[in-house]
């Protein structure tokens, strides 16, 4: 940890002036020493970040585990704190010796009860001495324990330990009855103590505070420094005229409070900051909610059903927003409209748009639609030589062809035998043809220069060029190619 890396290095710079003090110190160990601890300052101020980062930090993940008010009043109703007063009551009526399991209980029930009420260091309950609730005072219904040794003793004085009667009753049996009967009073003359008469320890006191939470049913991360940062929160927030009070009960500067407890306060203002800027900025958040809500309420409604005469009643109270094209929900919430009694806001604007989406089909021009027969595509190709005038020459085909449009990507490569028509390829050619365009059929464009490239070479590849037209011989080979993939 940072924090604890720096103290380390505070030591060492202690320990280096200490040995700067020693008479007789050669004057070379002298000049190391120095150095060493100017070395160490500048490690310490390296430090520095990472330890307030951490502080910084460790206060945030604070603010989900701080007590609630629904805690105190589980753990006050809780089967171990009803036990404890049972316990307190039965040492009440005369002589009474606990055991140990029965005295842990009474012991950090009296312990988390004070923690609880004055919010004060764990440190100030392990140094409470008998004598000093011998000599409490009563002031304003109330009983004050001062306890003089403490952390903050030098500037703030005696703490001081605010009780009601009744836990101050409980606390003075508790002194006075069980524990000289059940622990060795010549070991120690503080309050709490464990079974065997030693002291506790501030890392034993919260530990019993955290039991006590535990045998509750209550998240067990409670500690000393969050029930503190807890009591003062509110009271900054909703007391601010009894800051300077709550400081000297809880022995700290208000200076410290600002710093480290009321990390709740600044979540508030981030908030009311973040409202601010919204509305300056323009963002309206209310209109995202209310949209929002809307939206649940159209899913649970039932499904609107229109008559004509109700589509008529739209026509006329919208019929601008209909010829235009435009309309939005603000303008529907606008129109008085009486079909706004029965259908919601949002059903009256997906009907407009729905009626708005049929005027824009009516009018919108479709493309002209044109099929065609078999025959039809046979003759765009071929011409009519094979189908009634068999005895004309090759040239009527090709001027047929070249009357025609391009599209072969979408022709058939020849006419099937079962029609009853010719075929433009006999086997013999069609065999010619995907030999010497191989290269061609396989990958690459199909161009017209490629092709006669490729038929050239050979006598019969020329014969095949003279007797079929360039689209007839392209239309083959894009036949081919499908066939292969």
């Amino acid at each position: 940890m940072p924090g604890k890396t720096k103290s380390y290095l505070a030591s060492l710079i202690h320990l280096g002036n200490y040995l700067l003090t020693i008479k007789g110190f050669p004057e070379v160990s002298r000049s190391q020493i120095q150095s060493m601890i100017s070395c160490l300052k500048h490690w310490i101020a390296a430090f520095r970040k990472d330890c307030n980062e951490r502080g910084l930090e460790k206060m945030d993940s604070d603010l989900r585990n701080l007590v609630s008010v629904e805690d105190v009043k589980k753990y006050e109703s809780s089967t171990v704190a009803r036990e404890a007063i049972k316990l307190l009551s039965a040492t009440s009526g005369g002589a009474y010796t606990a055991s140990v399991q029965e005295y842990v209980v009474i012991r950090d029930y009296l312990l988390s009860r004070i923690m609880l009420a004055n919010a004060n260091r764990p440190r100030l309950l392990a140094n409470m001495l008998v004598i000093d609730i011998m000599n409490a005072r009563k002031v304003d219904d109330c009983m004050v324990v001062s306890v003089a040794k403490h952390k903050t003793a030098w500037t703030q004085g005696p703490a001081k330990f605010v009780l009601t009667e009744s836990v101050y009753s409980w606390l003075r049996l508790f002194v006075t009855k069980i524990l000289p009967k059940t622990c060795n009073r010549s070991r120690s003359r503080h309050v709490f103590v464990t079974f065997n008469g030693e002291d506790m320890k501030s890392a034993q006191i919260t530990r019993a505070l955290q039991a006590m939470w535990k045998k509750a049913n209550i998240n067990d991360k409670i500690t000393c420094t969050l029930v503190r940062k807890t009591a003062v929160s509110p009271v900054h927030r909703e007391a601010p005229a009894m800051i300077s009070n709550l400081a000297d009960l809880m022995c700290h500067r208000t200076q410290t409070a600002a710093k480290c407890y009321r990390m709740v306060n600044r979540e508030k203002t981030c908030v009311a900051a973040a409202k601010t800027l919204s509305d300056l900025t323009g963002i309206n958040t209310n209109e995202e909610h209310l949209s929002c809500n809307e939206q649940t309420e159209d899913c649970a409604a039932p499904r609107a059903v229109w008559s004509d005469e109700q589509v008529k009643v739209l026509y006329r109270y919208f019929s601008n927003e209909i010829n235009t094209g435009e309309i939005s929900l603000q303008c529907v919430k606008h129109k008085k409209c009486t079909l706004l009694g029965k259908y919601m806001e949002r059903q009256v604007y997906d009907k407009l748009c729905s009626e708005i989406q049929k005027r824009t089909e009516q009018h919108h021009a479709s493309l002209p639609k044109h099929i065609e027969s078999l025959d039809d595509r046979v003759q765009r190709l071929v011409g009519n030589a094979c189908l009634s005038k068999p005895e004309e020459d090759n040239s009527t085909q090709r001027e047929a062809a070249e009357s025609e449009p391009d599209e072969s990507d979408n022709i058939p490569p020849s006419v099937v035998n079962r029609t009853g028509l010719c075929k433009v390829f006999d086997p013999m050619e069609a065999a010619v043809l995907v030999e010497k365009c191989h290269g061609i059929i396989k990958s690459g464009p199909i161009s017209q220069d490629q092709i006669k490239e490729a038929l050239n070479v050979s006598e019969s590849g020329t014969k095949i060029l003279e007797k079929f037209h360039m689209a007839q011989i392209t239309n083959r080979l894009k036949y081919e190619r499908k066939k292969c993939c």
